[in-house]
Protein backbone atom coordinates (compact mmCIF):
# COMPACT_ATOMS: atom_id res chain seq x y z
CA UNK A 1 0.00 0.00 0.00
CA UNK A 2 1.03 3.36 -0.75
CA UNK A 3 2.52 5.60 1.77
CA UNK A 4 1.91 9.10 1.99
CA UNK A 5 4.14 11.89 1.37
CA UNK A 6 4.63 12.89 4.88
CA UNK A 7 5.46 9.10 6.41
CA UNK A 8 7.85 9.33 3.83
CA UNK A 9 9.61 12.41 4.37
CA UNK A 10 9.48 11.44 8.17
CA UNK A 11 11.21 8.54 7.49
CA UNK A 12 13.71 10.01 5.52
CA UNK A 13 14.65 12.48 7.93
CA UNK A 14 15.19 10.33 10.62
CA UNK A 15 17.46 7.74 8.78
CA UNK A 16 19.47 11.26 7.64
CA UNK A 17 19.73 12.49 10.85
CA UNK A 18 21.12 9.41 12.59
CA UNK A 19 23.57 9.12 9.87
CA UNK A 20 24.35 12.73 9.34
CA UNK A 21 23.75 14.46 13.06
CA UNK A 22 25.64 17.60 11.69
CA UNK A 23 22.41 18.29 9.26
CA UNK A 24 20.49 21.67 9.90
CA UNK A 25 18.13 21.07 12.26
CA UNK A 26 15.96 24.20 10.45
CA UNK A 27 12.80 22.89 8.65
CA UNK A 28 13.56 25.90 5.92
CA UNK A 29 17.17 24.33 4.83
CA UNK A 30 17.91 23.28 1.65
CA UNK A 31 18.34 19.42 2.39
CA UNK A 32 14.72 19.29 3.80
CA UNK A 33 12.98 20.71 1.01
CA UNK A 34 15.22 18.33 -1.36
CA UNK A 35 13.33 15.67 1.24
CA UNK A 36 10.14 16.77 0.54
CA UNK A 37 10.60 16.46 -3.64
CA UNK A 38 11.73 12.99 -2.95
CA UNK A 39 9.03 12.02 -0.96
CA UNK A 40 6.25 13.72 -3.45
CA UNK A 41 7.82 11.48 -5.64
CA UNK A 42 8.06 8.56 -4.01
CA UNK A 43 4.37 8.53 -2.63
CA UNK A 44 3.46 9.23 -6.19
CA UNK A 45 5.35 6.35 -7.81
CA UNK A 46 4.22 3.95 -4.92
CA UNK A 47 0.08 5.12 -5.85
CA UNK A 48 1.34 4.17 -9.42
CA UNK A 49 2.40 1.24 -8.57
CA UNK A 50 -0.94 -0.15 -6.15
CA UNK A 51 -3.11 1.39 -9.43
CA UNK A 52 -0.94 -0.72 -11.74
CA UNK A 53 -1.22 -4.25 -9.24
CA UNK A 54 -5.08 -3.52 -9.29
CA UNK A 55 -5.37 -3.32 -13.06
CA UNK A 56 -2.89 -6.52 -12.80
CA UNK A 57 -5.25 -8.75 -10.36
CA UNK A 58 -8.58 -7.63 -11.92
CA UNK A 59 -7.00 -9.05 -15.82
CA UNK A 60 -6.03 -12.15 -14.06
CA UNK A 61 -9.45 -12.74 -12.38
CA UNK A 62 -11.11 -12.39 -15.95
CA UNK A 63 -8.73 -14.72 -17.88
CA UNK A 64 -9.19 -17.01 -15.39
CA UNK A 65 -10.09 -20.45 -17.08
CA UNK A 66 -13.28 -21.83 -16.75
CA UNK A 67 -14.53 -18.35 -15.11
CA UNK A 68 -17.80 -16.70 -16.13
CA UNK A 69 -15.81 -13.67 -17.18
CA UNK A 70 -13.56 -16.49 -19.24
CA UNK A 71 -16.25 -17.74 -21.16
CA UNK A 72 -17.99 -14.38 -21.55
CA UNK A 73 -14.54 -13.56 -23.31
CA UNK A 74 -14.45 -16.76 -25.32
CA UNK A 75 -17.76 -16.18 -26.59
CA UNK A 76 -17.35 -12.88 -27.92
CA UNK A 77 -14.37 -14.12 -29.35
CA UNK A 78 -15.94 -16.15 -31.92
CA UNK A 79 -14.54 -15.79 -35.43
CA UNK A 80 -18.01 -16.80 -38.08
CA UNK A 81 -16.10 -19.05 -40.85
CA UNK A 82 -13.06 -19.72 -39.23
CA UNK A 83 -11.60 -22.42 -37.98
CA UNK A 84 -9.67 -23.37 -34.42
CA UNK A 85 -6.16 -24.29 -34.33
CA UNK A 86 -3.97 -25.77 -31.55
CA UNK A 87 -0.81 -23.88 -31.09
CA UNK A 88 1.94 -24.95 -29.16
CA UNK A 89 1.46 -24.52 -25.83
CA UNK A 90 -1.97 -26.83 -26.56
CA UNK A 91 -4.27 -23.52 -26.56
CA UNK A 92 -7.32 -23.52 -28.92
CA UNK A 93 -7.18 -20.54 -30.88
CA UNK A 94 -7.78 -18.60 -33.83
CA UNK A 95 -4.55 -18.58 -36.00
CA UNK A 96 -5.58 -14.81 -37.24
CA UNK A 97 -7.72 -12.32 -34.69
CA UNK A 98 -10.09 -10.91 -37.21
CA UNK A 99 -12.71 -8.40 -35.88
CA UNK A 100 -14.45 -8.29 -38.60
CA UNK A 101 -15.70 -12.19 -38.35
CA UNK A 102 -16.46 -11.77 -34.70
CA UNK A 103 -20.48 -11.89 -34.96
CA UNK A 104 -21.56 -11.90 -31.21
CA UNK A 105 -21.38 -8.32 -30.00
CA UNK A 106 -23.46 -8.89 -26.14
CA UNK A 107 -23.95 -11.82 -24.48
CA UNK A 108 -24.79 -13.05 -21.10
CA UNK A 109 -23.81 -16.06 -18.96
CA UNK A 110 -25.51 -17.83 -16.26
CA UNK A 111 -25.26 -20.85 -14.27
CA UNK A 112 -28.59 -23.10 -14.04
CA UNK A 113 -29.74 -25.44 -11.79
CA UNK A 114 -28.41 -28.16 -13.25
CA UNK A 115 -25.04 -26.53 -12.90
CA UNK A 116 -25.27 -25.63 -17.06
CA UNK A 117 -23.69 -22.81 -18.58
CA UNK A 118 -26.53 -20.42 -20.46
CA UNK A 119 -25.43 -18.23 -22.80
CA UNK A 120 -27.69 -15.98 -24.41
CA UNK A 121 -26.21 -14.25 -27.40
CA UNK A 122 -26.91 -11.58 -30.14
CA UNK A 123 -25.46 -10.17 -33.29
CA UNK A 124 -26.21 -6.54 -34.64
CA UNK A 125 -28.06 -6.12 -37.65
CA UNK A 126 -27.76 -3.81 -40.61
CA UNK A 127 -30.23 -1.52 -38.75
CA UNK A 128 -27.96 -0.99 -35.58
CA UNK A 129 -29.98 -3.09 -33.44
CA UNK A 130 -29.18 -6.16 -31.80
CA UNK A 131 -30.99 -9.83 -33.08
CA UNK A 132 -30.59 -13.29 -33.23
CA UNK A 133 -28.02 -15.33 -34.70
CA UNK A 134 -29.61 -17.20 -38.29
CA UNK A 135 -29.20 -21.05 -37.94
CA UNK A 136 -25.90 -20.86 -40.13
CA UNK A 137 -24.32 -18.73 -37.57
CA UNK A 138 -25.56 -20.45 -34.44
CA UNK A 139 -24.23 -23.85 -35.56
CA UNK A 140 -20.84 -22.54 -36.20
CA UNK A 141 -20.83 -20.74 -32.74
CA UNK A 142 -22.11 -24.03 -31.28
CA UNK A 143 -19.29 -26.22 -32.98
CA UNK A 144 -16.55 -23.54 -31.39
CA UNK A 145 -17.94 -23.09 -27.74
CA UNK A 146 -18.11 -26.88 -27.58
CA UNK A 147 -14.19 -27.18 -28.76
CA UNK A 148 -13.16 -24.44 -25.80
CA UNK A 149 -15.42 -25.12 -23.08
CA UNK A 150 -14.41 -27.19 -20.31
CA UNK A 151 -14.86 -31.08 -20.69
CA UNK A 152 -17.71 -31.99 -18.65
CA UNK A 153 -19.18 -28.57 -18.79
CA UNK A 154 -22.82 -28.58 -20.42
CA UNK A 155 -23.94 -25.55 -22.08
CA UNK A 156 -27.43 -24.36 -23.73
CA UNK A 157 -26.90 -21.79 -26.15
CA UNK A 158 -30.03 -19.17 -26.56
CA UNK A 159 -29.97 -16.88 -29.81
CA UNK A 160 -33.48 -15.65 -29.87
CA UNK A 161 -35.23 -12.61 -31.57
CA UNK A 162 -35.16 -9.99 -29.03
CA UNK A 163 -38.35 -9.73 -26.59
CA UNK A 164 -41.27 -6.78 -27.49
CA UNK A 165 -42.59 -5.06 -24.50
CA UNK A 166 -45.26 -3.50 -25.46
CA UNK A 167 -47.36 -0.46 -23.65
CA UNK A 168 -50.51 1.45 -23.01
CA UNK A 169 -49.77 4.31 -21.11
CA UNK A 170 -52.58 6.96 -20.18
CA UNK A 171 -50.80 10.50 -19.24
CA UNK A 172 -51.57 13.34 -16.74
CA UNK A 173 -50.35 16.26 -17.78
CA UNK A 174 -50.15 20.03 -17.10
CA UNK A 175 -52.59 22.50 -18.76
CA UNK A 176 -50.17 24.28 -20.27
CA UNK A 177 -48.02 21.16 -21.75
CA UNK A 178 -48.10 20.63 -25.50
CA UNK A 179 -49.41 16.96 -25.82
CA UNK A 180 -47.32 16.14 -28.75
CA UNK A 181 -44.41 16.95 -26.82
CA UNK A 182 -44.92 15.11 -23.62
CA UNK A 183 -45.75 12.07 -25.69
CA UNK A 184 -42.47 12.49 -27.57
CA UNK A 185 -40.71 13.03 -24.17
CA UNK A 186 -42.00 9.87 -22.33
CA UNK A 187 -40.86 8.14 -25.59
CA UNK A 188 -37.56 9.29 -25.35
CA UNK A 189 -38.03 8.29 -21.18
CA UNK A 190 -38.75 4.77 -21.99
CA UNK A 191 -35.54 4.40 -24.33
CA UNK A 192 -33.81 6.13 -22.11
CA UNK A 193 -34.58 3.16 -19.23
CA UNK A 194 -33.94 0.97 -22.08
CA UNK A 195 -30.40 1.77 -22.53
CA UNK A 196 -30.18 0.65 -18.43
CA UNK A 197 -31.24 -2.82 -18.52
CA UNK A 198 -27.58 -5.49 -18.30
CA UNK A 199 -28.38 -7.97 -21.44
CA UNK A 200 -29.63 -11.05 -19.93
CA UNK A 201 -30.88 -8.36 -17.13
CA UNK A 202 -35.14 -8.14 -15.63
CA UNK A 203 -37.65 -5.25 -16.74
CA UNK A 204 -39.34 -4.00 -13.71
CA UNK A 205 -43.16 -2.68 -13.82
CA UNK A 206 -41.80 -0.30 -10.82
CA UNK A 207 -38.65 1.52 -12.79
CA UNK A 208 -41.26 1.79 -16.36
CA UNK A 209 -42.98 3.57 -14.53
CA UNK A 210 -40.47 6.11 -12.47
CA UNK A 211 -38.98 6.71 -15.95
CA UNK A 212 -42.34 8.13 -17.30
CA UNK A 213 -43.06 10.29 -14.11
CA UNK A 214 -39.53 11.51 -14.47
CA UNK A 215 -40.27 13.27 -17.69
CA UNK A 216 -41.06 17.06 -17.87
CA UNK A 217 -44.39 18.10 -17.56
CA UNK A 218 -45.94 14.76 -16.19
CA UNK A 219 -48.10 15.24 -13.68
CA UNK A 220 -49.18 11.52 -12.86
CA UNK A 221 -49.55 8.17 -15.45
CA UNK A 222 -51.19 5.09 -15.07
CA UNK A 223 -50.05 2.10 -17.19
CA UNK A 224 -53.14 0.49 -18.37
CA UNK A 225 -51.27 -2.68 -19.86
CA UNK A 226 -47.56 -3.93 -20.33
CA UNK A 227 -46.68 -6.90 -21.78
CA UNK A 228 -43.83 -9.40 -22.96
CA UNK A 229 -43.94 -11.06 -26.38
CA UNK A 230 -41.39 -13.86 -27.00
CA UNK A 231 -41.93 -16.84 -29.18
CA UNK A 232 -45.21 -15.80 -30.20
CA UNK A 233 -46.51 -15.62 -25.81
CA UNK A 234 -47.86 -12.43 -24.22
CA UNK A 235 -46.85 -12.52 -20.50
CA UNK A 236 -48.33 -9.40 -18.55
CA UNK A 237 -45.87 -7.85 -16.83
CA UNK A 238 -46.98 -7.02 -13.28
CA UNK A 239 -43.55 -6.98 -11.44
CA UNK A 240 -40.35 -7.88 -12.73
CA UNK A 241 -39.76 -9.42 -15.94
CA UNK A 242 -36.39 -11.59 -17.08
CA UNK A 243 -35.75 -10.97 -20.55
CA UNK A 244 -36.08 -14.47 -22.09
CA UNK A 245 -33.56 -13.50 -25.36
CA UNK A 246 -31.23 -11.32 -22.65
CA UNK A 247 -32.79 -8.02 -24.87
CA UNK A 248 -35.44 -6.54 -25.80
CA UNK A 249 -37.08 -3.55 -28.36
CA UNK A 250 -40.30 -1.42 -27.82
CA UNK A 251 -42.94 -2.73 -29.94
CA UNK A 252 -43.84 0.26 -32.22
CA UNK A 253 -46.93 -1.16 -34.03
CA UNK A 254 -50.07 1.68 -34.44
CA UNK A 255 -51.28 0.05 -31.75
CA UNK A 256 -49.10 1.15 -29.21
CA UNK A 257 -50.86 3.94 -27.37
CA UNK A 258 -50.08 6.72 -25.14
CA UNK A 259 -53.41 9.16 -24.09
CA UNK A 260 -51.92 12.67 -23.03
CA UNK A 261 -55.09 14.19 -20.89
CA UNK A 262 -54.98 17.92 -19.72
CA UNK A 263 -54.37 17.78 -15.60
CA UNK A 264 -57.93 18.93 -14.12
CA UNK A 265 -56.79 18.07 -10.77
Amino acid sequence: MARSTAEIENSIISEASIRMPNLSKSKTAEWRIWVNIVAVAISYFENILDVFKQYINAQLEQKQAGSLTWYIDQVLKYQHGDDLIIDEMGRVKYAVIDGTKQIVKICSINETSSMALQIKLATLGNDGKFMALDDLQRLGFLNYINKVRFLGTPVQVLSLPADVINYSIQIYCADNADPNIVKSAVKESLQKYATTIKFGGKIYYTQILASIMSTKDVVTANIISLTAIQNNKTVDISDAYELVSGYFNYDDRANISINLIADKI
